[in-house]
């Protein structure tokens, strides 16, 4: 569901409300309260290129749909309190092979839906009413239409049986005659080992290159694993491994909330097992809609290694239910931050020496100084750059260089310059992302130092 689409729905219904009740002059003071809920999920934030800091994100809305198609000028971040520069948002799972572990819960309980044969422990299904669907029917036609939906040419997937054991476990495969026939030869019957079946997919998952995701469905309450819920969580967390549960019927909404929420996936809920199909596309819809947030942090005077992340939807009729997350600056960071503070309280404390100087001298003789004029870099742009970015300068010196140093302050690139007012095009298409530092060195001057940013 598009922002667009969202913005258009209300329209529609405010013009409605106009329309049906455009003839009372009754005058209303009420406050607006936003109702377009999105759930925000962080999944990692990466800040070794501080200031420039990256943040991992997925988002859907109260029906469950992921948040597509979002522009970068949609969303705002806030660090510490003070609003950030947003410089880039890509999607960077949407041509990205993706590999997927479907867990199918196939214990008796999934013969029975309360909703056509009442509420009973027993069932024969010899003796089901004419026309009676069971849930495991609708959840394996669910992951038939996942299959068939037209991307398992650059994915992989893996089926996942299991009642009080997990005895059925396919291998990766991206061939859907294969998995069609494996899945069909899934019969429920037993107990529940949900989280012994998680374990199963975590360690099929784990050292695998690319994308991973588990989407699991279960029925009710695990009462046969041998490993508890925040174990398998913290298992998949270490793996940075995210968890997509189904819950159905009588499925424990606060465990799979909490495995979930441990591991940057959602969850999905529903007593109509007919939904199921629609869920398992949700889902990998859902997998296919994480982005990558860049911003340029302005909270450079904070030495706090502790920081808050904030984000917002740029119309305020729009919001996160749950938008904060919190990172720790990396040591080499906050070593920037204190050497940026130190040069500046020395920078002050020249300008204000400066400063007096000139008073006093105004009171002596006249001296007349000849200084050499500097060499300048007049203009860097554009900052963060992508393939190549445009050197304005000013050399005085018969010759000179840029110097392109890394953050440990180490020669990168060394580039020839002419003298004169000039201009540049600089190629830093194959240069690594990361933070840079340019100056011009002529003889034994280096000019002011300016810092880039390749993304």
């Amino acid at each position: 569901m598009t922002i667009k689409n969202t913005l258009l729905t209300l329209f529609c219904l405010h013009s409605i409300l106009f329309t049906s009740f455009g003839q009372d002059k009754t005058t209303f003071e009420t406050e607006i309260i936003p109702k377009n809920h999105f759930d925000l999920s962080i999944l990692q934030v990466f800040p070794d290129s501080f200031p420039l800091v990256s943040v991992v994100f997925q988002a859907k809305d109260g029906l469950g749909n992921p948040l597509k198609l979002i522009k970068k000028e949609e969303l705002g971040v806030k660090e510490n309190g003070l609003w950030a520069e947003v410089i880039s948002l890509r999607n960077i799972t949407e041509n990205e092979p993706i590999k997927i572990t479907i867990v199918l819960d196939k214990s008796s309980s999934m013969l029975l839906d309360a909703n056509q044969i009442g509420d009973v422990w027993i069932f024969d299904p010899r003796k089901a009413p004419k026309g009676y669907i069971s849930p495991i029917t609708y959840a394996k036609e669910g992951i038939k239409q996942f299959i068939k939906s037209g991307e398992l040419a650059q994915d992989s997937l893996q089926l996942i049986g299991f009642n009080e054991r997990v005895n059925q476990v396919s291998k990766f495969s991206n061939q859907p005659d294969y998995l069609l026939k494996f899945l069909s030869k899934m019969h429920p019957e037993g107990a529940t080992a949900f989280y012994d079946a998680i374990k199963v997919a975590v360690n099929s998952l784990e050292g695998m290159e690319g994308e991973k995701a588990i989407i699991a469905l279960t029925d009710g309450l695990d009462n046969s694993s041998t490993i508890s819920r925040s174990e398998v969580g913290k298992l998949a967390a270490s793996a940075e491994i995210p968890i997509y549960t189904i819950g159905f019927g009588g499925a424990d909404s606060l465990a799979l909330d909490s495995l979930t929420l441990a591991t940057h996936g959602f969850s999905y809920f529903t007593n109509d097992p007919k939904q199921l199909a629609s869920i398992y596309l949700q889902i990998k819809q859902q997998i296919r809609s994480i982005y990558e947030l860049r911003y340029q942090s302005q909270t450079l005077d904070n030495l706090s290694d502790e920081r808050d992340i904030e984000f917002y939807f740029a119309n305020d009729s729009l919001v996160f239910d749950d938008p904060k997350v919190a990172y720790q600056l990396p040591s080499k960071a906050k070593t920037f931050l204190e050497e940026r503070k130190k040069a500046l309280d020395l920078r002050n404390n020249l300008i204000i020496g400066a400063g007096i100087g000139t008073f006093i001298l105004l009171g002596l003789t006249a001296f007349f100084i000849l200084r050499k004029k500097k060499n300048k870099l007049l203009k860097v742009y554009p900052n963060p750059f992508e393939n190549s970015f445009t050197l304005d300068y000013e050399l005085h010196s018969a010759e000179g260089v840029l110097q392109v140093l890394d953050e440990s302050g180490n020669v990168h690139a060394t580039i020839l310059l002419t003298k004169g007012k000039q201009q540049r095009q600089i190629e830093g298409k194959d240069w690594p992302t990361g933070t840079y530092l340019i100056r011009i060195a002529a003889g034994d001057q280096l000019s002011e130092v300016k810092r880039m940013f390749k993304i």
